[in-house]
């Protein structure tokens, strides 16, 4: 599968509405969220994402999506009138790699595709996607950027 994003949205780290801008705002507790765009045989294309609000009893270092927002969610970007699906979820690690740790490898989401945003290195946040895979395991995709 080929996966395209918002350059503007996940590259430009400097803007106020990318992805790693509100993960520095939910520093010191991890961000999470969904992505929405749309996808088609054999390609998947990010153009945006919805903040959830983490409800995990310790979220500087888990994520757990607050209830009423993911149904909220998921009744919205369900709907099938709707144009921008949901192709995906991602949330931040505060200190760690963007690699799945062993939390997020017992807790895989049936999506599309997991972005892991670490804010480890504040200045230059490292942005990886995974897909999810049978026998528990993630799969990194590459990431190509679009300009919109």
């Amino acid at each position: 599968m080929k996966l395209f994003f918002s350059e503007p949205l996940f590259r430009d780290h400097s803007r106020p509405d990318s992805l790693a801008a509100a993960c520095r705002e939910a520093l010191p507790h991890e961000c999470c969220g969904i992505l929405t765009g749309r996808s088609g045989p054999g390609f998947l294309h990010v153009d945006g994402f919805v903040l959830l609000r983490n409800a995990a009893s310790h979220p500087e270092a888990a994520f757990s999506f607050d209830p009423a927002e993911w149904v909220e969610v998921l009744y919205h970007y369900g709907n099938a009138a709707n144009p921008e699906q949901m192709v995906g979820i991602f949330h931040s690690h505060p200190e760690a790699p963007a690699i799945p740790s062993a939390a997020d490898m017992d807790t895989l989401w049936d999506t599309p595709l997991h972005l892991i945003v670490s804010l480890r290195h504040n200045k230059t946040p490292e942005l990886r996607c995974y897909l999810p895979r049978r026998g528990r395991s993630w799969e990194e995709q590459a990431i190509r950027y679009h300009s919109g």
